[in-house]
């Protein structure tokens, strides 16, 4: 994704510089003074490293196993970008302020009934697994994104077709994954038995942003642009890791706390957009909207920390009961991508 990310910003940006020696007319639209107003619609996927939930081992008895990896894999959902823009005296200085929502919801579900297979959380599979029969394991993922911007910009135009904005400012974001996964079946005596483990990362961050917007101008309406940019953010992060388990071994409904932690981290943002856009003048030029669509792609560098069991005492689980040996802290980036549209009526 990070590869997609640059490989396409350096694309966009050498189509328009190559576009631009093909061509000695002027097109680039004089900006004015005053607000602009930015509402854009985005279908985003969200995607993160963590999401394996299971393991699938088939088949039983353990001499010859084939182990599969079962995860929860997002689709994509609805965002919403909401933009504020002022052109100071001298248009080409200027303040944005942008606010980026998503929240997503996404599930699966993987069963080994009627075959001679075990389905078992990734910490407690392979021979540990053999007495769970009519497995059944089920995973929900939520993440939500709240993002806000505020940044100072300067438009350069480079000859007669190209513009740049570089820009900096600051940033603040807030990031959450909450995964809820829950396995049933039954031990090697019919006793049936249900273990839930329930694992949120919340991150709160502020800090530095700084990038640049390039654009090349086919007409005084048309233009095609590109965009880097990155933000790093400077915050804390929680994690929490809880368990709720009943079986055969465990008659009375159990909760166990594994992790309930909070740590400074630093997290790294970086994010690119290819973009086409077309510009309609109104009220004899004192006003224009400009409609947009094109790519984002987005990535939150280890925005995800959990903490999960890496080795559970054997035979507990098959009665219900959340026996942990030992275990472990992983980190996890979550990437953002997917198509947009946007509306912008600049007054």
């Amino acid at each position: 994704m990070k590869k997609a990310l640059l490989s396409l910003t350096i694309l966009g940006f050498g189509l328009t510089s190559f576009a631009y020696a093909s061509d000695a007319v002027s097109t680039i639209p004089t900006p004015t003074s005053g607000f602009s107003v930015n509402l854009t619609g985005l279908y985003l996927q969200p995607g993160a490293n963590n999401l394996n939930y299971a393991v699938y081992t088939h088949p039983l008895p353990i001499t010859t196993p084939n182990w599969s990896q079962v995860s929860v894999k997002p689709g994509y959902t609805p965002a919403l970008n909401l933009g504020l823009q002022y052109n100071f005296a001298d248009p080409m200085n200027k303040a944005n302020i942008d606010w980026l929502y998503l929240s997503s919801n996404s599930t699966n579900s993987f069963s080994s009934y009627g075959v001679n297979a075990s389905v078992a959380p990734p910490y407690y599979f392979g021979p540990l697994a053999q007495a769970l029969v009519g497995t059944n394991a089920t995973s929900k993922v939520q993440i939500q994104l709240d993002n806000i911007a505020m940044t100072l910009g300067h438009l350069i135009n480079l000859g007669l077709k190209i513009q740049v904005d570089p820009f900096a400012g600051i940033s603040g974001t807030y990031l959450k994954e909450d995964i809820t996964s829950t396995y049933m079946g039954n031990d090697s005596s019919a006793n049936p038995y249900t273990v839930t483990s329930y694992n949120t990362s919340k991150f709160t961050g502020i800090g530095p942003r700084f990038g640049m917007n390039g654009s090349f101008f086919i007409t005084n309406r048309f233009a095609v642009s590109a965009r880097i940019a990155a933000s790093l953010f400077a915050g804390t992060m929680r994690t929490y890791t809880n368990f709720s388990s009943f079986g055969a071994g465990n008659h009375v409904a159990a909760y166990t706390v594994l992790a309930n932690q909070s740590q400074n981290r630093v997290v790294p943002e970086v994010d690119s957009k290819l973009e086409v856009s077309y510009l309609i003048p109104m009220r004899g030029g004192k006003s224009n909207l400009t409609l947009a669509a094109g790519y984002l792609f987005s990535a939150y560098v280890n925005g995800i920390t959990q903490v999960v069991p890496t080795a559970l005492v054997p035979g507990a689980f098959n009665g219900g009961t959340l026996a942990v040996e030992t275990a472990g802290q992983t980190q996890s980036d979550l990437d953002l991508n997917g198509p947009y549209a946007s509306l912008i009526w600049k007054f």
